[in-house]
């Protein structure tokens, strides 16, 4: 007996342990471009629903929607939509090495959004992204994919270099032009040439009516 008591005064600390971490979790990714990790960015965690029972519950303002039902483009779509309308969010971090993170994350549904950045001539920004917590996989440690846009609006573009095909193209380009230029000189000086001997035929017809 005092055994067994003795294992469940050691498991029962196991168990309580183990659904405190269910039922909370980690959001973590990297924010880099071509390779390169961008530092300072800052990036907001918004909660868009709280899971209650066997549902969710959204906050006051949002729509309820079921995003496991949308698509790639559909959750993109739904994340810029909320982008626009939040407020306050849960917690805030800035890049470090590239890398963000947010612990001790309740389950529900997020937002994630990073701020713009600008380095040098080039201007940095990705898509807000929506989650849940836990995923579709009941995973707790969520690790995500940041896709980021490059712009430089000062940058001139270099004009691309001409192709074999482009060469080709405008050696075609310009042999038709120097056919239809010759075309245009030959009929002038053939009909210059014709009008020369109509005008000579009168004068000579002129002549002999003279005489």
């Amino acid at each position: 007996m005092k055994r067994m008591l003795a294992i469940f005064s050691f498991l029962i600390p196991l168990i309580l342990s183990h659904s405190a971490y269910a039922d909370s979790g980690g959001i973590s990714g990297v924010y880099e471009y071509d390779g390169s990790r961008i530092n300072g960015v800052e990036v907001a965690l918004y909660k868009i629903a709280d899971y209650e029972g066997d549902r969710y519950v959204f906050h006051e303002g949002y729509d309820e929607v079921d995003i496991s039902m949308m698509t790639n483009s559909e959750l993109g779509e739904y994340g810029q939509r909320l982008a626009a309308i939040v407020e306050t969010p849960q917690a805030t971090t800035q890049t470090m090495n590239g890398e963000y993170a947010f612990t001790g994350i309740n389950e529900g549904i997020y937002l994630v959004t990073f701020k713009d950045i600008k380095i040098g001539d080039y201007e940095y920004a990705a898509a807000p992204i929506v989650l849940t917590m836990p995923d579709l996989y009941l995973n707790y440690e969520l690790n995500l994919t940041t896709k980021l846009e490059r712009n430089c609006p000062d940058c001139i573009e270099p004009e691309p270099e001409p192709t074999p095909q482009d060469d080709e193209e405008n050696s075609d380009t310009r042999d038709r032009i120097n056919l239809y230029i010759r075309i245009f000189i030959a009929l002038i000086i053939f009909e210059t040439l014709t009008l020369f001997v109509i005008i000579k035929e009168r004068k000579r017809e002129d002549s002999d009516e003279e005489k």
